[in-house]
């Protein structure tokens, strides 16, 4: 067993991961029933329609790990993994976590050309851009909704609250293979689940490592940042 130990018990994982399910069902069932998908095909301000919309998903996941968790037990940021580790650390498991994500890019890469086949799930991922647009505007808010905001909340929920349960619970290697499943189904994006897997896998072994949430954070902003930079070379303009 791992030596986490947590001020809250794996009943409390249940009951926010069972809230957090109903509060996205009902915001879809309003979605659906508000015409919302056709609304936003002939909007104009694309942009700020889906700033409204990953706002009020991250409050979704936000809101009840705050009021059943942080509240409920009065925990501080630390409790949730926000442990200071000097910058220079953080910077190294930053890059050294880049550095295995590339790696297995790259062997993944040999492998299907030398197969010559494609494996489920590790399709690229559905671009960004055709949902937020082109213009100056609508890139700022991309930038700040995906670089900054999506990766600050992500990393709370699944490494500070999620990780962490299934470790106080589970064996390390159980824990991070269980996280890692849900953080890859929770995006939708089957056709590159793989991919997502991965990428939790590298994240919950830098959170495991350093023992702190901020190096987790720097990683995924900057995989989000290089991502979306990559995307803005190939989109067309």
């Amino acid at each position: 067993m791992n030596d986490v130990k947590t001020k809250w018990d794996f009943r409390d994982f249940w009951v926010v991961a069972l809230t957090i399910a109903c509060l996205v069902l009902a915001l879809n069932i309003l979605l659906l029933l508000f015409g919302a998908g056709e609304f936003f095909e002939k909007s104009k301000s694309k942009s700020l329609i889906m700033l409204v919309l990953f706002f009020v998903q991250e409050v979704i996941f936000i809101l009840p790990l705050y009021f059943l968790i942080i509240k409920k037990y009065k925990l501080k940021l630390v409790d949730l993994g926000a442990r200071g580790i000097g910058f220079i650390a953080i910077l190294k498991w930053i890059f050294g976590g880049l550095g295995i994500f590339i790696l297995f890019n790259i062997i993944f890469a040999l492998f299907l050309s030398g197969g010559g086949t494609d494996l489920p799930g590790f399709d690229q991922q559905k671009p960004f851009m055709p949902l937020f647009g082109s213009e100056p505007l609508d890139l700022t808010i991309a930038i700040v909704v995906l670089v900054f905001i999506a990766p600050v909340v992500e990393e709370l929920v699944f490494r500070g609250f999620v990780l962490q349960t299934f470790l106080a619970k589970f064996k390390p290697v159980y824990a991070t293979l269980i996280s890692a499943g849900i953080f890859s189904a929770v995006h939708f994006e089957f056709q590159s689940v793989g991919i997502i897997f991965a990428l939790a896998l590298i994240l919950n072994w830098i959170f495991m490592r350093s023992k702190s949430l901020w190096p987790c954070i720097g990683f995924h902003m900057l995989n989000n940042a290089l991502v979306f930079l990559v995307e803005i070379l190939l989109y067309p303009m």
